[in-house]
């Protein structure tokens, strides 16, 4: 059972490292695009980028992490938006806070974003590993 977890840790730690780049690349462009990188508006950039990570996460999450390969059902796709959802709000509000109100002297404010970000992917990857293994891709046991 031990190895099982860790085998599923390893396989989520990597869809979680390129969910952690598409959700890096899409908030860097954009944050170039509208130059912003701190305020209310980044709420915005970083709800888009964490969305586009999220649709990715639950394709390879479901086929390949926790091989749920029964077809499509509505039931696991709202558990899994409901906690991406709660996910996305602690990412969001680490990125906001870090960002708005956080001093981060010495350091750019492209960069400081890049930090916020990675510091709130980390939170949300905890929050999203045992969400999703406990409630949205749970295995039904057999007797």
């Amino acid at each position: 059972m031990a190895k099982k977890i860790v085998k599923e840790l390893a396989k989520f730690s990597t869809v979680g490292l390129v969910n952690t780049f598409i959700d890096l690349l899409v908030l860097n462009l954009l944050s170039f695009a509208f130059s912003i990188s701190s305020g209310p508006g980044i709420i915005l950039l970083n709800i888009i980028a964490f969305s586009c990570a999220i649709i990715n996460s639950y394709l390879l999450n479901k086929r390949w992490t926790f091989r749920k390969k029964e077809e499509f059902y509505y039931k696991e796709l709202l558990l899994f938006i409901i906690i991406s959802f709660f996910s996305g709000i602690i990412n969001t509000a680490i990125v906001f806070y870090g960002t708005t109100f956080l001093n981060y002297h010495g350091v750019g404010d492209l960069a400081w974003l890049n930090v916020m970000k990675m510091t709130a992917s980390i939170a949300s990857a905890v929050f999203n590993f045992f969400g999703y293994k406990l409630i949205v891709f749970k295995k039904k046991k057999s007797y």
